[in-house]
């Protein structure tokens, strides 16, 4: 059994910190926090915790890269969503279908029609945000609608103008 290098006590568990080791209590007290983080499941702190800096800071650069999609592919999302919307109130079932399908071509899965409600980004974030508790962000860089066939842009526009 080893020994609490603080107070030298025995120790079952023991929590590696620059070299030494402690037990719970003690690892608490040098590290100068009430309690072990829930992600912290023993052995080496050190080694531990950079993986757990580095997860974090990994979970922030993907939010704001699908942040950086669903801006850049924004006023697409508001013309499908428009369209889409105008369909189904047409009781077009044919062009709701079609919306969907080069809606899922284009890398918007998940598009809602509460996103033709705000004019810019910021407001549908916000808006969204207070309403839904978070933001539908893309997860993949999206095409364009200018990115679709002659036939499908034309069928597309058609669609659009019923609105």
């Amino acid at each position: 059994m080893e020994t609490c290098s603080k107070c030298g006590t025995g120790i079952k568990n023991v929590i590696m910190i620059h070299g030494k080791g402690y037990g719970t209590e003690c690892a608490t007290k040098v590290l100068g926090i009430s309690q072990m983080p829930t992600w912290f499941k023993g052995g080496d702190w050190d080694s531990a915790k950079a993986l757990h800096d580095a997860n974090q800071a990994k979970q922030i650069m993907e939010f704001e890269l699908r942040k950086e999609y669903t801006k850049d592919s924004w006023s697409d999302f508001v013309r499908l969503s428009k369209a889409k919307k105008a369909a189904y109130r047409n009781g077009d079932d044919w062009g709701l279908n079609f919306i969907d399908s080069i809606s899922s071509k284009l890398g918007f899965l998940n598009l809602i029609s509460e996103g033709c409600k705000f004019k810019t980004f910021e407001e549908a974030q916000i808006g969204w945000e207070e309403y839904m508790g978070s933001f539908p962000y893309v997860y993949r860089k999206c095409g364009a609608i200018a990115d679709l066939s002659e036939n499908q842009i034309a069928l597309f526009e058609k669609i659009e103008s019923r609105n």
